[in-house]
């Protein structure tokens, strides 16, 4: 396990330093910063790389393999409608808690029920290309046709948006490509292509080229009956931070703690669901993939507040 991190610490140090140099490089010479907010800079840096490095080696020892186990199970049933009601509803719940998505929600919509309502919205439309991708899965349907149907359905809807959401709707299409929902759908698919298909895992391309053409159909739908005024929230972000370092840190972690704590839990409910009815995983097994549960938590909690500290802050 050890090792394994040393390598996720190594993959998400090379990820974060480019922009960071380049973010410092900025500051010093040509943005006058106080020297607080540079030490403030180089402290959310750490928090990223850590909490990167977290959770992305908890989503390979959790997300992983709950993905395949419960794609596995449900393509063993022979209720396709129940199918595609899980696969909604699973959809729905690994992109809820996606961090990417939860960073663009506070910079577009502010902290709040409007965030959690972007969020919604977002994790609604990959829900619905998620049953999608699932019935191509099933009967077989070519991936162009539904590439070209939901490209179709945005181009005519691009005619209709207000100019304010577009890049957000696009935005919320590559966020979803996530850390977490990216190895939970990629392993879902396959799960469900080896039992369906007869271990053709060929299936299962183009799962998340579908998942996310959903939020950017989603955002543009919701664009048509909102005011474009209401994305100006946006601008708020870090509002709220004193200026002392550690006030401020303690402050976003508190708060973030209960939030992510909030969207993990259907997941967590999701695993010991399967777990009592599917799974019957051996105990050992079970507090494996608690561990990376916790360690995709922790690694959530201190990548946001790097990102909301430091990197929107600055």
């Amino acid at each position: 396990m050890f090792k394994n991190y040393l390598v996720k610490l190594k993959e998400s140090f090379m990820a974060v330093f480019p922009i960071t140099l380049i973010i410092f490089a900025l500051i010093f010479f040509l943005v006058p910063t106080e020297v607080n907010e540079k030490v403030k800079l180089g402290i959310s840096a750490v928090l990223l790389i850590i909490g990167m490095s977290l959770f992305t080696l908890g989503a390979d020892s959790s997300m992983q393999e709950l993905g395949e186990n419960v794609g596995s199970s449900l393509s063993k049933s022979k209720k396709i409608w129940f199918m595609v009601l899980c696969s909604f509803i699973i959809g729905f719940i690994i992109t809820f808690a996606e961090p990417d998505l939860k960073v663009l929600a506070n910079q577009v919509m502010g902290e709040g029920a409007s965030s959690f309502f972007f969020i919604g919205v977002v994790s609604l439309g990959v829900g619905i290309f998620l049953m999608f991708a699932v019935m191509k899965i099933i009967f077989r349907i070519r991936l162009s046709v539904i590439l070209t149907i939901a490209y179709g359905l945005i181009l005519i809807l691009a005619f209709f948006v207000p100019k304010e959401f577009m890049p957000i709707a696009f935005d919320s299409g590559s966020v979803t490509t996530g850390p977490i929902s990216v190895p939970f759908l990629m392993s879902f698919g396959l799960g469900i292509a080896a039992v369906r298909s007869g271990k053709n895992e060929d299936d299962s391309f183009g799962l998340i080229a579908c998942c996310s053409a959903g939020p950017i159909l989603a955002v543009m739908f919701m664009s048509l009956f909102l005011d474009p005024s209401s994305i100006s929230a946006g601008s708020e972000v870090g509002s709220g931070l004193t200026g002392n370092i550690f006030v401020d840190m303690g402050n976003v972690i508190l708060h973030n703690l209960g939030n992510v704590a909030l969207v993990l839990l259907p997941i967590l409910i999701l695993f010991f669901v399967f777990q009592i009815f599917s799974f019957k995983f051996p105990k050992r097994r079970v507090i494996k993939m608690c561990m990376g549960f916790l360690y995709t938590y922790i690694g959530i909690v201190l990548f946001l507040t790097g990102v909301e500290c430091g990197y929107l802050h600055i």
